[in-house]
């Protein structure tokens, strides 16, 4: 029979990666186009904007609670079955929306459904080009996690016309058929265990020919850390035995995923995208050694340990858990408020809608800008992070002056460059402070408290308008979060210092017998040195 491995870097791999540049492509698309609809629901339902603006921030909140227990569902029923799952569930729950209800159903419709389908679809598109890419990796994540900016580009206009075409009812009814093609994507994840089936299909037929002559089998493999290792069992001579060189493949290739490159090109999403990364890692390594520190269901799904409280003992973890909190609380929040400000300034609504796909072209140059500036070492990266959201902030402030549309675009467009470059060196900078070995224990605590800003963030903000009557209170919140954000990271050395307890080194044998000896000649004894014998 043929060779069926899994094609590494090429083959079924790409139909992979267009898989998930489609799932980028409507989720991060519907997100950050929703403040569009933003205006319509405060219209329709006569409410109030922090009200409206809880339909994003309830979605953010399941989303951000409910993503690692839709890794850990595609561990269990494979990547496949639960991202076609979750196009399935989103469409149900955003199709429902069509009835309006009210607002509280609303809500509760979009809100639910929407984040558990966006839960199911993130980390399992990285853990499957984690299966199928290793060299080309780089390239795969890039390409697929363009989607994002394609989408933030694509998704406005189009939301836009279904608007003034079919009116919110029918433009929820589209969106759920937005949320249905996540099952074509979904279909590309072929499961890397059918390659795995195939192989130990063909080793059991083969072993059940030579079942007699086979008494003793030696496997040897290296793992992630280059060592060898080296497996041998003996065989009763007259009896089949399945040889699982099968599971041993796929445990390379399970493992495979979870090395990180500390190079800003490689790692082109954010923070949330190496987050997913990492605990998909922990799992597996937990799942391969049989670790009991998991929470196991009767069903047989294990759930990873997300949060570790005591790494906040250590300083520069809190500092960059704050640090995440401001900058993506300014950072998304923008966005979201971005189409509301500009129909205030009188900007018809189709130009605004262009405001936001200008910051999907901005973001896209700015992940690539980045990436290259990222490998170059010209500075510490966590330097490069802090000035690229110092600008963003700054831009975002000098946006709420901005008057005329030609004006506005290009402050969105600056947005879009130097905030596509943050979420791009985000995580970079992560493993550049903690460390390799801290930073899945830490990433559970700043995923946490950075999607609880993007949960609240909407709702607090839209309270805030409904206050002063301006959405120039929020652009300036917007851009002080950022650039407060940006000089803590700056300067968090310093910080750093100020808390981390000075230890003296502990001096060693040989050190301390040296010292003896030394201080045996520089006894004085009426100012003259004497020799003190032992």
């Amino acid at each position: 029979m043929g060779d069926n491995s899994p094609p590494l870097d090429g083959g079924w791999g790409w139909m992979v990666v267009l898989g998930f540049f489609g799932c980028n492509f409507f989720m991060v698309g519907i997100a950050k186009s929703f403040g569009i609809m933003l205006e319509e629901l405060v219209i329709y339902f006569n409410t109030d904007m922090a009200t409206a603006a809880l339909v994003m921030g309830v979605a953010g909140g399941i989303y951000t609670l409910a993503s690692p227990l839709g890794l850990a569902f595609g561990q269990v029923f494979s990547q496949r079955v639960v991202v076609i799952f979750g196009g399935i569930m989103g469409c149900f729950g955003v199709s429902l929306c069509y009835f309006v209800v009210s607002i509280e159903y609303v809500i509760c419709m979009f809100g639910i459904f929407a984040g558990l389908s966006n839960a199911c679809l993130f980390g399992n598109g990285l853990v499957m080009l984690g299966y199928y890419f290793e060299k080309r990796r780089s390239i795969a994540n890039a390409l697929a996690l363009i989607g994002a900016s394609v989408g933030q580009f694509g998704i406005p206009p189009i939301l836009q016309h279904l608007l003034d075409t079919y009116t919110i009812r029918g433009t929820f009814l589209f969106l759920g058929g937005f949320y249905l093609n996540l099952c074509i994507c979904g279909a590309l994840y072929r499961p890397i265990s059918l390659y795995a089936n195939r192989n130990s299909a063909d080793v059991e037929a083969k072993d059940s020919l030579n079942q007699n002559n086979i008494t003793e089998l030696e496997v040897s493999y290296v793992d992630t850390t280059g060592n060898h290792h080296s497996e041998t069992e003996t065989l009763a001579p007259g009896n089949c035995h399945k040889v699982e060189v099968s599971e041993i493949a796929l445990l390379k290739s399970e493992m495979r995923y979870g090395h990180l490159s500390s190079t800003g090109s490689l790692v082109m999403g954010s923070m949330e995208s190496l987050g997913q990364i990492v605990i998909a890692e922990s799992k597996q390594l937990d799942k391969v050694k049989q670790r009991s520190s998991n929470s196991t269901f009767s069903c047989g799904l294990t759930c990873p340990k997300l949060i570790y409280w005591s790494e906040f003992k250590k300083p520069i973890v809190v500092i960059y858990t704050l640090v995440s909190f401001f900058l993506f609380f300014g950072y998304f929040n923008f966005i979201i408020f971005l189409p509301l400000d500009a129909a205030s300034k009188e900007i018809d609504k189709h130009s605004k809608t262009w405001l936001v796909s200008i910051s999907g072209i901005g973001d896209l140059l700015g992940r690539i800008f980045i990436g290259v500036l990222g490998d170059l070492n010209v500075c510490k990266r966590y330097k490069i992070m802090s000035v690229m959201c110092i600008i963003c902030g700054t831009n975002i402030i000098l946006y709420g002056i901005a008057d005329t549309y030609w004006w506005m675009a290009l402050h969105v467009a600056v947005y879009g460059f130097s905030g596509g470059a943050y979420v791009a060196i985000n995580a970079v900078v992560l493993i550049d402070l903690v460390g390799l070995e801290v930073m899945p224990r830490a990433l559970g605590l700043i995923l946490l408290i950075q999607g609880f800003g993007a949960a609240v963030g909407q709702p607090f903000e839209g309270y805030i308008r409904d206050i002063t009557l301006s959405f120039q209170t929020l652009t300036y919140l917007n851009g002080f979060c950022m650039i407060f954000g940006a000089v803590i990271l700056f300067l968090h050395p310093m910080i750093v210092g100020l808390f981390e307890p000075k230890y003296e080194q502990p001096l060693d044998a040989a050190t301390i017998i040296n010292t003896s000896t030394m201080d045996s000649f520089n006894k004085t004894e009426n100012g003259e040195k004497v020799e003190t014998l032992a």
